[in-house]
C-alpha cells in the first residue's frame, strides 16, 4: 500500500466518520489518535469551500438577469460584500480572547447562509445589497475565526502541516 503526501487530506473526512461512529482510528505507531475537533474544522472548512464560496460566481448573472442592473450594480454588489466583510474583521478585531470563538464561528456560518439565501429571492437591489453583506461578515468571521483557532490550540511542530491542511481547504 502506497499512501502518498496528499492522502492524508483525502482521507481526514472518513477518518473523522470512523471516529465519530466509536471506530477506532490509529496512528502508525499503533497507538489511538487524539480526537480534539481539528478534524472537524478542517472538514467543515472544507465543505464550506467547496460548496459556499462558489457564490461570487454567479453575481454576475445575477446583478444583469435578476436585479435587472449592469456593470454598476454589480459593482455594488460586491462591494456589499466587501462591507460585509470589513465589518466582520473589525468584529473580529474587538474580541479581547479566543474564549467564545467557536460558537461566534457557527453563528457566523449561520449568517452567511441565512444572507445566501434570502439573496437568492430578492429581487430589489437595496435588500439584495444589505442580504449579501450579510453574507460577507459571515465569510469573514468564519474564516478568520477558524484560523484563528486552528493556529492557536495546535502545537508549533504541527502548526505548519495544520495550516497548510487549511490552505488546501
Amino acid at each position: 500500500l502506497a499512501i502518498g503526501v496528499a492522502d492524508p487530506a483525502v482521507l481526514a473526512p472518513l477518518e473523522y466518520g470512523l471516529g465519530r461512529a466509536g471506530v477506532p482510528v490509529f496512528n502508525p505507531a499503533g497507538r489511538p489518535r487524539r480526537r480534539d475537533g481539528l478534524h472537524a474544522l478542517l472538514t467543515l472548512l472544507a465543505v464550506f469551500s467547496l460548496i459556499g464560496l462558489s457564490y461570487p460566481v454567479l453575481m454576475p448573472v445575477f446583478a444583469r438577469d435578476i436585479l435587472r442592473g449592469d456593470s454598476r450594480t454589480f459593482g455594488f454588489l460586491m462591494a456589499a460584500i466587501g462591507v460585509g466583510a470589513l465589518t466582520g474583521a473589525f468584529y473580529l478585531a474587538a474580541r479581547k480572547n479566543i474564549k467564545g470563538l467557536g460558537m461566534a464561528a457557527a453563528i457566523a456560518l449561520m449568517t452567511f447562509g441565512f444572507g445566501i439565501f434570502a439573496f437568492s429571492f430578492s429581487q430589489t437591489i437595496w435588500l439584495s445589497l444589505i442580504l449579501i453583506a450579510f453574507a460577507g461578515f459571515g465569510v469573514m468571521v468564519f474564516l478568520a475565526s477558524i484560523n484563528t483557532i486552528l493556529q492557536t490550540v495546535v502545537d508549533d511542530d504541527k502548526r505548519g502541516m495544520v495550516m497548510g491542511l487549511y490552505t488546501m481547504a
